[in-house]
This record gives C-alpha cells, sequence and structure tokens, in this order.
C-alpha cells in the first residue's frame, strides 16, 4: 500500500481507491470467514476457530465496514436505483441457488438483499435525508444502529418480517442481514459519503493506492457471487485428500 504524489484534486475527478480499497480488503475478508465456516462444518477444522472472540469481532467489524462503504457509494453512483436493483436481484439469485443446495436452510435476506434493499430506500427518501445535516446523521446513525443491534438476539412470534430484524424462532437462515440494525450502519455511511465527495477529508485519502485491494473492491458483486462454490471445492478437495 502506497500513497500518490498526486494532489486531492487531481485525484478527486476520477474513483477514490480509498473506497474500493476498504471495500476490497472487507470482501476478501468475508471469503476467509465463509472458508473457515465451510471448514467448521466439514469438522475439518474446530467450532473453537469461529467462536473464537477476536474472530466473531472482526467478522462484525468488517461486514459493518462494507455496508458503510456501500452507504458512501451511493454519493458517487451514476444510478443507485439500477444499482439497488442489480444487487437485489443477485440476492434473490443466491436464495434459489442455496435453497436447491439446502432448502432448509437457504439465504432468506442476506447481505445482497440488504444492500439492493437499503440502496432503494435510499433512493426514495434521499430529498428527506438530503435535508438532515450531515452532522446530525453521523451522530444519530450510529447510535440508532446501537440500539436496534439487541434485535439479532431476540425472537418473536410473528412470521415472515425477518427482513426488518424480527425473526420467528424457528427461522433459519445461511446469510443473515436485516433491515434493522443494519439501515443505520448503511444510512452512516452515506452521510460520510457527502464530505468525502465535496474533497472535506483529510488529503491523504484522496492519494491511497493498493492496485490489489482496489481491483477486488471494484468487483465485489462477482466476488461473492463466485466465492462460496469456490470454497465448497476447496473444503471437498481437502476432505478427500485427508
Amino acid at each position: 500500500m502506497s500513497f500518490s504524489s498526486a494532489s486531492m484534486s487531481e485525484s478527486r475527478p476520477g474513483r477514490i481507491e480509498a473506497i474500493d480499497i476498504l471495500r476490497g480488503l472487507s470482501i476478501l475478508l468475508m471469503v476467509v470467514y465463509h472458508l473457515g465456516y465451510d471448514l467448521v462444518g466439514a469438522d475439518i477444522l474446530p467450532y473453537a476457530v469461529l467462536s473464537n472472540p477476536l474472530v466473531s469481532g472482526l467478522q462484525v467489524l468488517f461486514s459493518l465496514v462494507f455496508i458503510i462503504i456501500s452507504g458512501i457509494s451511493c454519493s458517487f453512483s451514476r444510478n443507485n436505483l439500477r444499482r439497488g436493483l442489480v444487487i437485489f436481484a443477485a440476492g434473490l439469485v443466491v436464495s434459489l441457488a442455496t435453497w436447491l443446495f439446502n432448502p432448509a436452510y437457504y439465504v432468506r435476506f442476506g447481505i445482497l438483499h440488504f444492500l439492493g434493499a437499503a440502496i432503494l430506500i435510499y433512493c426514495a427518501a434521499r430529498p428527506l435525508l438530503a435535508r438532515i445535516p450531515t452532522g446530525v446523521m453521523c451522530i444519530a446513525a450510529p447510535l440508532l444502529c446501537a440500539a436496534a443491534w439487541p434485535l439479532l438476539y431476540m425472537r418473536f412470534d410473528v412470521e415472515h418480517l425477518y427482513f426488518l430484524g424480527i425473526m420467528h424462532p424457528e427461522f433459519a437462515s445461511s446469510d443473515y442481514f436485516p433491515l434493522l440494525p443494519y439501515l443505520f450502519a448503511f444510512l452512516f455511511g452515506t452521510a460520510l459519503g457527502r464530505p468525502l465527495k465535496e474533497g472535506k477529508f483529510p488529503a491523504w485519502v484522496y492519494r491511497l493506492r493498493c492496485a490489489p485491494l482496489a481491483a477486488a473492491g471494484r468487483h465485489t458483486l462477482w466476488i461473492y457471487l463466485l466465492h462460496q462454490p469456490l470454497c465448497l471445492g476447496i473444503v471437498r478437495l481437502i476432505a478427500y485428500l485427508r
């Protein structure tokens, strides 16, 4: 990772590579975590690997970073409506594929469903959100996210509202990112996107360079769609060779 000698004004008209770098780092760590999850499920690695507080904490951290970066990207997208629809449609493809593989534990509302829905909500609410001062949004959104976080550990005798974060006791999904609490992390990202686009962040942010991570960050959708079959292939190969 290095810093370019280009000035902030020279860097700003193109992509801000720091966004791609963080997004690429997050998606690659997500792939590593999912590979570990598959290895544990195949009894190749002990469950303690995933239950380790450090691993669990990092998984939550980089999931939030990925969501926040997706919110930031709304300020730079040329067509958020199309972007939201494409990502949500990709989520439906993941649901179908995982249902065919395991109907009892398929992805019902995973990260792609969430991001697609969050972007579409942002499109609808953008005129209202634009009236909220950036500073207020940057304070309120994390507080609301923290307040709604306990929903991830609660169950309610209500069905079909899992997309909101209201889970039935028998609800199961192999990937789950409900609107609550994660929508507030996404909105925090949309608030950060305003000053970032206006060049108000420190100059080094606009000069940050790391080509491999930036390349991964520009292709996160394809990486997400293709990584699970690859991970399962690796797991089966390891199981065969043991």
